[in-house]
């Protein structure tokens, strides 16, 4: 793949989780609060039938869609040092539920897709 069509790949991803009609508004912060960013992505609240056991339960899952370009953007401190490698586990997360209410949430585990430049954000509770 082309480094032109890729680029152009990338921002056609975020633009449909920032734009596309579906979008949220999401508000980032450093584990200690003293960075935030507003930004707009994807949310998901579904319940999860199975454990990764196999056992029947019924345990919500909650997870976030959002582009690294805004992250660059907003000059946001996502990365660890020199590594670059996604650091965004322990950062706290403020969205609307399935009700529309905000709440509170914590990142658990970033899922982040190199080819589309979209980060998938697992969330647990605050």
């Amino acid at each position: 793949m082309s480094g032109k069509l890729l680029q152009q790949a990338r921002k056609d991803a975020a633009k449909f989780a920032t734009a596309g009609g579906f979008e949220e508004d999401i508000l980032l912060k450093t584990k200690d609060e003293s960075i935030e960013l507003a930004v707009k992505g994807l949310t998901s609240h579904h319940t999860q039938p199975f454990d990764t056991d196999g056992n029947q339960v019924a345990s919500k899952s909650e997870h976030i869609t959002i582009s690294e370009l805004d992250l660059i953007a907003g000059e946001f401190p996502y990365t660890s040092g020199n590594t670059g490698k996604i650091k965004l586990n322990g950062y706290k997360v403020v969205k609307p539920d399935n009700t529309g209410e905000l709440k509170n949430y914590v990142i658990n585990e970033t899922l982040p897709n190199k080819t589309t430049g979209l980060i998938v954000c697992i969330l647990g509770d605050a």
